[in-house]
């Protein structure tokens, strides 16, 4: 038996446009609960930070959304109360420029 593509916890979003990216991002951030846990996950200009700027309106984050590609760690606040962190795991793994030092 061939062993499905993708396991039952993750899924494959296919998007003809930014604006459906963001789309989906808000329903999938309205649905979003304290404590859940996101990978996103794709090569430079696949669309993580346009789905991440639905996620966090859907959420009901007013924060404007930017690439943490340059940074460690970017925090986005909800109106009602909560946050969101998004943190660049692979950036996380990379070796630092000033790690020869």
């Amino acid at each position: 038996m061939t062993p499905p593509i993708l396991d039952p916890h993750s899924c494959e979003l296919i998007s003809l446009s930014p604006e459906q990216t963001r789309r989906v991002g808000m329903r999938l951030g309205a649905l979003l609960q304290v404590g859940d846990v996101l990978a996103l996950s794709g090569d430079l200009g696949a669309g993580k930070t346009t789905l991440m700027q639905g996620i966090a309106s859907g959420w009901g984050s007013l924060d404007a959304v930017s690439s943490p590609t340059f940074v460690l760690v970017n925090v986005y606040r909800r109106v009602a109360s909560g946050f969101i962190i998004w943190m660049p795991i692979a950036s996380a793994a990379r070796p630092k420029p000033w790690s020869w030092i």
